[in-house]
């Protein structure tokens, strides 16, 4: 399936970035939380300006999900994606 997928990425660059970003969700998916929820919260993040050194540091799928865990809702963020 992805030799397909990526003849469709337009260069090199853009399969690279579309590699990172499955990469990226099967990681939240692996973790049990939801790919949208979490980088709607990431956008939201750059959005509102926290710089690259931040996001590395506190907004790896990995520090999200625990964050997520520790809140009173957690069941509702951390549902598992369908």
């Amino acid at each position: 399936m992805g030799r397909a997928t990526w003849v469709f990425s337009g260069s090199d660059a853009g399969a690279t970035r579309m590699m990172l970003a499955a990469s990226l969700c099967a990681t939240c998916r692996k973790l049990g939380i939801d790919p949208w929820q979490y980088l709607r919260a990431v956008f939201t993040a750059i959005a509102n300006r926290l710089t690259a050194r931040q996001l590395a540091d506190h907004w790896t799928p990995w520090a999200w999900a625990q964050k997520q865990a520790q809140q009173p809702n957690a069941q509702e963020t951390l549902a598992v994606a369908s």
